[in-house]
């Protein structure tokens, strides 16, 4: 019974500790992506890149985003009210963007559409997604690690 009482008084003496000092939030600031998948609305169509190397955003801590979308490079600003952790509302606003003419099949001129209508994020592990509020899609990207 002693036992008991010492080990739920030590419980007890940490629970206000662990509430003054929460988990820290999953971050987009200083973070890399590459592109795993597009989803149209209600996931009826997934179009995925054949190389996500060739797409990859970059979320600067100065709230810059740089954007390599295949042939193309692209920049913007981006800022994030975390909501929970790892989820939040999302703004993007585009900046200047190449104009080179990437191969047939390419996804930059999409990508370069859809990502300032990027309104949510949610970070789940080593996954991205980012919820569009135009139609109602999401960009999946995968956390690049060098």
């Amino acid at each position: 019974m002693k036992r008991i009482s010492i080990a739920l008084a030590l419980m007890l003496g940490l629970l206000p500790a662990a509430c003054m000092h929460p988990q820290p939030a999953a971050r987009l600031d200083g973070t890399s992506w590459q592109l795993v998948e597009l989803r149209s609305p209600n996931s009826a169509s997934i179009t995925t890149p054949d190389d996500p190397a060739k797409y990859q955003l970059d979320f600067g801590a100065d709230g810059n985003l740089a954007m390599k979308l295949d042939c193309n490079r692209g920049t913007g600003r981006w800022s994030a009210q975390p909501q929970a952790i790892g989820y939040g509302a999302l703004t993007i606003t585009g900046g200047a963007m190449t104009r080179a003419m990437c191969p047939a099949g390419s996804l930059d001129t999409r990508i370069a559409k859809e990502i300032g209508d990027a309104h949510t994020y949610s970070i789940e592990g080593n996954r991205l997604t980012l919820i569009l509020a135009e139609n109602g899609g999401s960009e999946i990207w995968l956390l690049k690690v060098d």
